[in-house]
């Protein structure tokens, strides 16, 4: 004779079914929460290293235009064009271009259409960037802008 199985009272599977389903509901609800608290933690990371690099590059502004402001008070970038200073501003402009590592360092005399870099090419000078050095020199201000000689030709 076989045995015969004994039956699980409904009470009992409805009790499991529900320990079951409020269990996946915990791990449901955990695996979220978690996610949320990841995502926020990023989020977090990623502002402060955001506000990091706004002040990096406000600290660099800010130094560029103290350095700016340097030479635009040094006696050499004062004086009129001539050959002796000129010496003398061409060292001084080399020293700088090597510590700052610049490609190159372009001079421009105001009412200048060209100007010349300190290997002494002509680079010609587009009017927007006139503008903005005309406005510079009249104002007496030191400005950073967004000129560069162009790789392909000798224009800023």
């Amino acid at each position: 004779m076989k045995p015969h199985p004994t039956r699980i009272p409904l009470w009992l599977r409805i009790t499991i079914a529900l320990a079951i389903l409020l269990g996946a509901s915990l791990i449901i609800y955990f695996i979220l929460s978690q996610r949320q608290i990841a995502r926020s933690n990023a989020e977090a990371e990623l502002a402060v290293i955001a506000e990091l690099k706004v002040n990096q590059i406000t600290d660099w502004r800010e130094e560029r235009l103290a350095d700016a402001e340097v030479l635009k008070e040094n006696p050499l970038f004062q004086s009129d064009w001539n050959v002796e200073i000129d010496s003398e501003r061409n060292t001084y402009l080399r020293s700088i271009m090597e510590q700052y590592h610049f490609c190159n360092i372009v001079l421009v005399e105001p009412g200048w259409i060209s100007a010349r870099d300190l290997n002494e090419n002509l680079v010609e000078i587009h009017p927007p960037a006139i503008d903005i050095m005309e406005d510079a020199i009249q104002t007496d201000e030191v400005r950073i802008s967004d000129m560069h000689l162009g790789a392909c030709n000798n224009h800023i």
